[in-house]
């Protein structure tokens, strides 16, 4: 591949583990920042790596998602697995011997802050009279709102759809709105959308043969109380909730604790370091409901896939 390219191999870096010691910081580097010379540098992780860590995510069976501007879904396995009709990726973990599929979609908490910017001014212009963040008075708000919207459903691509459909043209939906419709409801429904797409790519695992026995939610979207207990009735599983919900950092500590002897191995700073703040439990009275809509949101796509690009071209 190198010759193919044409570059020799001394024109690439040294590959390490995650969690080793590089060296030290420059003396330019401790001059800018203030730092001791003797600051070691360690190598880290890339970030959904360095996330599922520090969200506990280092075994086969747990499941880590991370709704941030993106959904990133961490699925940790003991052996490479490869989708036939490639809709997954495969990765190695920062964990020796351990590998993740990461199913992704660029649409996520994105949607949610776009619709507050776009449609919730008067939210914005509360925060500082309440005290509280719009997104916590939009929470408010859609709590007012029985589960499964009243039939609104939303398709939230509002960039094309990754996994696993990978389709550029894509766009957003909302469905089935009527006159009692009001914006509560599309508050509410937006995290339904995502909940779904969550939905969609936990199943992709299982169908590969993928054990998951618990799933773990971080990221931004993770602060919200209603969003997790949506999500938990949609998948019908329990969510365990970290107490760092930006677990990228605490991932990159760890390995750092590991490269500088603090720890003997990832599992130990684990057990720790990482915390779980709370677990939501599916409420089993909204599973056929949920089941309904997933499906009508599954549908929903598929039925509009040929208009999408024909959208496009206009």
């Amino acid at each position: 591949m190198l010759s193919e390219i044409g570059i020799t191999q001394d024109q690439l870096p040294t590959l390490k583990a995650s969690g080793e010691i590089v060296g030290n910081i420059t003396s330019e580097a401790a001059e800018q920042t203030g730092l001791s010379k003797e600051t070691i540098v360690a190598t880290g992780a890339m970030d959904q790596a360095a996330s599922a860590i520090g969200a506990g995510n280092v075994r086969p069976g747990v499941v880590s998602e991370n709704t941030g501007a993106a959904l990133a879904v961490v699925a940790t396995i003991d052996k490479p697995v490869y989708d036939e009709k490639r809709r997954i990726p495969c990765h190695r973990h920062a964990i020796d011997k351990l590998y993740f599929l990461m199913p992704w979609c660029q649409t996520a908490g994105m949607f949610l802050k776009w619709f507050r910017d776009t449609f919730c001014h008067i939210e914005k212009s509360l925060e500082p009279l309440l005290g509280r963040d719009a997104y916590e008075i939009m929470d408010l708000e859609a709590l007012r709102v029985p589960p499964g919207c009243e039939g609104l459903v939303m398709l939230p691509h509002l960039t094309g759809a990754a996994c696993p459909e990978f389709d550029p043209y894509a766009k957003c939906v909302m469905f089935g709105i009527t006159l009692k419709h009001t914006k509560p409801y599309f508050i509410r429904a937006v995290m339904e959308s995502i909940s779904y797409m969550l939905r969609r790519n936990v199943e992709l695992l299982r169908e590969l043969g993928i054990p998951i026995h618990e799933i773990r939610s971080i990221g931004g979207a993770a602060k919200s109380g209603l969003w997790l207990q949506i999500k938990s009735d949609v998948l019908q599983k329990e969510i365990l909730v970290p107490r760092i919900k930006d677990t990228a950092v605490l991932g990159a500590a760890i390995l750092a604790g590991i490269a500088t002897g603090v720890y003997s191995s990832v599992e130990s700073a684990v057990r720790s370091m990482v915390k779980i703040e709370k677990i939501i439990k599916p409420r089993k009275e909204f599973s056929t409901l949920y089941d309904k809509l997933y499906e009508i949101y599954v549908e929903l796509y598929e039925v509009l896939r040929p208009l999408f690009r024909r959208v496009e071209v206009l």
